[in-house]
């Protein structure tokens, strides 16, 4: 389950917020923010019995795994997933099956992290 202390928003939502309208330095500071960063990933069965269903998008032909900012951002994922597990954005790359992608939503926003990008932080770690 997730951990009732985690803060109900973060850094990570201000900064994607500044990266739509900024440029690449932005984006960096987005990207290590979010690796660093505890977030939420919804699940549609209960991981403390085993097993792990995150939820799963396409976009644009591509599987994204939807991870969120908060508790807030999860929130609106319930139908498809009422359980979730809190783990830090770094552990959530390297744990991602090549060939996907990371939707990443908060409460105000969301951005993706593409397979491209996933790859490079993977060999960087």
């Amino acid at each position: 389950m997730v951990d009732s202390d985690m803060p109900e928003s973060s850094t990570v939502e201000a900064l994607a917020l500044r990266a739509q309208s900024g440029g690449q330095p932005e984006n960096d500071a987005l990207i290590n923010a979010f690796l660093d960063a505890v977030v939420v990933v919804p699940s549609g069965s209960d991981p403390g019995k085993g097993s792990f269903e995150p939820v799963m998008v396409d976009i644009d032909g591509t599987s994204h795994m939807l991870v969120c900012d908060s508790l807030t951002a999860a929130r609106e994922a319930t139908d498809l997933a009422p359980f979730a597990v809190s783990m830090r954005g770094i552990d959530v790359v390297r744990g991602l099956t090549p060939g996907h992608a990371i939707l990443l939503r908060t409460p105000k926003t969301g951005f993706a992290i593409d397979e491209a990008l996933l790859n490079e932080i993977r060999a960087r770690s």
